[in-house]
């Protein structure tokens, strides 16, 4: 089972809690998707795929590029979405499904209160795009090798 995910925020989210008050977040924990998160994940899921194959297609097979060492490849999540970023259609929409399943749960400022969409749309760029750079890199990559 995999596990979540500590994703350290470069600028910090200021939301409220009940107890304290408006407070500073400065981590969002993010967890695997379950079935009912399928909506939004999928697409998202596809967009990536997408984005791989269209690179795949476009990268030269002759025998001075292929790289016999058997490494195993790893990308980060800043990589992740300049994979995604090369998805031959509409971004939009698929950012629409990341606001969509962030606020959905799977997304805890400091591990306790949830993402909103209010939150998501007041958060820096840069830390949009590692958060959902860091659930492909986590959840959606390991999906598509295990081919789950």
């Amino acid at each position: 089972m995999r596990e979540d995910i500590k994703y350290e925020l470069k600028t910090p989210i200021k939301y409220t809690t009940g107890s304290q008050g408006m407070v500073e977040g400065s981590f969002i924990t993010i967890t695997p998707p379950a079935f009912k998160h399928m909506e939004s994940f999928v697409p998202i899921k596809q967009a990536f795929t997408n984005s791989v194959l269209k690179l795949q297609g476009n990268v030269a097979t002759d025998d001075s590029n292929i790289n016999d060492t058997n490494e195993k490849t790893e990308i980060d999540p800043n990589e992740a979405m300049t994979l995604l970023y090369n998805y031959p259609d509409d971004l939009s929409e698929i950012f629409k499904h990341a606001r969509k399943l962030l606020s959905s749960g799977v997304a805890m400022i400091e591990g306790e209160t949830k993402l909103t969409q209010s939150l998501i749309d007041d958060m820096a760029l840069e830390d949009a795009e590692g958060l959902i750079g860091s659930y492909i890199v986590n959840f959606i990559m390991p999906s598509l090798i295990s081919g789950t």
